[in-house]
């Protein structure tokens, strides 16, 4: 199942542009994604070209476009889609790059307000990095008990495994 997403951008005008993006609109995926990889008004253009996106990747030659345009509108005002919002419905998030400001907001569609999407996903980053840590940290602790000659076990389902 997918998390629809849209994906645009707020010009200096404040015209919106979006397009649809069908898979991983979750801030895990595309937002962290966005964030990270299409931090500028050239690079989001790029993205968009007219077309909807159905997987965004880290690379603009690696996204999966649809053929056809899946551009919603070219010519909405912010304030317009604000109060428009109900016809997004099968949406969960849009993202905006807004080209005054040069950063990235989203609309959480659960909670309908413009928010800062570099913040979520520095909280975001922040929670992932702390599971790698105890990941990294179990499988340091093991290669040091390892290279010491002493034997690593791990419990769980399938009982006492040496490691």
């Amino acid at each position: 199942m997918a998390t629809r997403s849209m994906i645009g951008y707020i010009s200096k005008n404040n015209r919106v542009k979006l397009a649809y993006c069908h898979c991983d609109g979750y801030l895990e995926h595309n937002g962290i994604m966005l964030q990270n990889y299409y931090n500028s008004m050239k690079l989001v253009k790029s993205l968009l070209k007219g077309k909807g996106v159905y997987f965004l990747t880290d690379n603009l030659r690696k996204n999966e476009y649809y053929r056809d345009d899946y551009t919603v509108s070219n010519h909405m005002t912010l304030d317009n889609l604000l109060m428009n919002l109900d016809e997004y419905v099968m949406t969960v998030y849009i993202y905006l790059y807004h080209e005054k400001m040069n950063k990235w907001l989203y609309i959480d569609m659960h909670e309908p307000a413009l928010r800062d999407l570099k913040k979520e996903v520095s909280k975001i980053e922040l929670k992932l990095s702390d599971n790698l840590l105890e990941k990294d940290f179990g499988l340091f602790i093991t290669q040091k008990l390892k290279s010491s000659g002493i034997n690593a076990y791990n419990v769980g389902k399938r009982g006492i495994e040496k490691l």
